[in-house]
């Protein structure tokens, strides 16, 4: 998708985060629990999935069909690593919070990334702003009683979209090895800039 839009593209990681969340909208995803199921109700899934996804990646970007086999080899591989940890992650940590324990939540992306409150369409396909932390993890009743924010003494962007403050040249080339900044998951050079007050000031007011 990203090279069909070329000049117009988003600035992906290209490791399939959107089409996930975007199948998780549709109803065309596979979950966890699924993997406990039996071998003959997750195959019957997984072919009816793939039949709606093939018709988008030969109708639309003309190339081969993916075949059963090799989405099945993959969660078949991949499942055998991960179903001894599968449980009921909101009953866990229900009955941790009950029992007076501390949950500490981690996040990697800040507020001009979030889907509903950043830089639409220039954004992650999830919510990273701190209220979704106990939401997504399965516990949504409780409220964040700390959150601590981390804000770097330059910008720094991943992607494409608007970024008021960057630099260029050998200037930008000097702050980008001083910070080592180049994606975690890509290795991509980061864009970098100056210190962003007003972006960083809507920063903390979205993340509390």
């Amino acid at each position: 998708e990203e090279e069909r839009l070329k000049d117009a593209k988003y600035g992906s990681t290209r490791r399939g985060i959107a089409p996930v969340y975007a199948d998780k909208y549709l109803k065309k995803g596979i979950r966890m629990c699924d993997l406990l199921e039996s071998r003959e109700t997750l195959v019957k899934k997984v072919s009816g999935i793939l039949a709606y996804k093939n018709l988008t990646i030969k109708g639309v970007y003309g190339a081969d069909a993916t075949p059963e086999s090799e989405i099945m080899g993959w969660l078949d591989k991949y499942g055998a690593i991960i179903k001894p940890f599968i449980c009921d992650t909101g009953a866990f940590l229900d009955k941790s919070a009950k029992e007076g324990k501390r949950i500490m939540f981690e996040a990697q992306l800040g507020a001009l990334r979030d889907i509903d409150f950043g830089i639409y369409p220039y954004t992650s396909s999830s919510n990273t702003i701190a209220a979704y932390a106990p939401i997504g993890a399965g516990i949504p009743k409780y409220k964040l009683d700390n959150t601590i924010g981390i804000v770097k003494a330059y910008s720094s962007c991943v992607g494409e979209g608007p970024f008021t403050v960057e630099m260029f040249g050998e200037e930008a080339e000097a702050l980008r090895e001083a910070g080592g900044e180049y994606g975690a998951a890509t290795g991509r050079p980061r864009r970098v800039g100056a210190f962003d007050v007003v972006a960083s000031r809507y920063g903390v007011r979205v993340q509390g």
